[in-house]
């Protein structure tokens, strides 16, 4: 009562945090939250938490923080799982680690984009919490469901969250000295 819905999408056996639960619970009371959704990377952040979706009438930047397109992506790879080799893919996933070699400047210009101070981070997961792992499906319990996604036991996945880099908390700083 008084509050938006939850929708929480994890497993029951996911060990979330107390306090991102109560984080949770305050935004869904918040002015204009209609629901709010638990994602399986579900943390606490620093005025809201970090891992979730919110359908708002309006925005909270406090609450998108500091990690601005904080998030999880699955992405289908073309390879196919009876070829996948664990060991070479973690010899090339730790390349992502770093700073990309490529020209960066080159290509934020030909994007059409504005050089930035946080120009480096590109291409790369971030820090903390951030991952980026190969998987496959075991068991799909709703295999039509699974097909429109897209999703089949035969391929191999690459699960990334990544972050801002830095530039989500210079947007949330900007926002917040400018009385937003």
């Amino acid at each position: 009562p008084g509050r938006a819905p939850v929708h929480v999408f994890h497993s029951a056996d996911a060990w979330v945090e107390g306090a991102a639960v109560r984080q949770l619970e305050q935004v869904a009371a918040l002015d204009g939250v209609k629901a709010v959704a638990a994602m399986p990377d579900l943390h606490p952040g620093k005025w809201g938490p970090v891992g979730c979706s919110i359908l708002s009438a309006r925005i909270h930047p406090e609450i998108v923080g500091s990690d601005i397109g904080c998030g999880m992506g699955l992405f289908a790879l073309d390879l196919p799982v009876r070829k996948f080799d664990a060991v070479k893919a973690a010899s090339r996933l730790g390349a992502l680690d770093g700073a990309w070699d490529g020209d960066v400047s080159a290509e934020v210009a030909s994007a059409g984009l504005a050089a930035s101070p946080f120009d480096a981070a590109l291409g790369t997961i971030g820090g903390g919490n951030h991952f980026c792992e190969l998987q496959a499906i075991e068991d799909i319990a709703l295999p039509e469901v699974a097909a429109a996604a897209g999703l089949d036991r035969r391929s191999v996945f690459a699960l990334v969250h990544s972050g801002s880099r830095g530039l989500g908390h210079d947007v949330l700083l900007r926002h917040l000295a400018a009385g937003g």
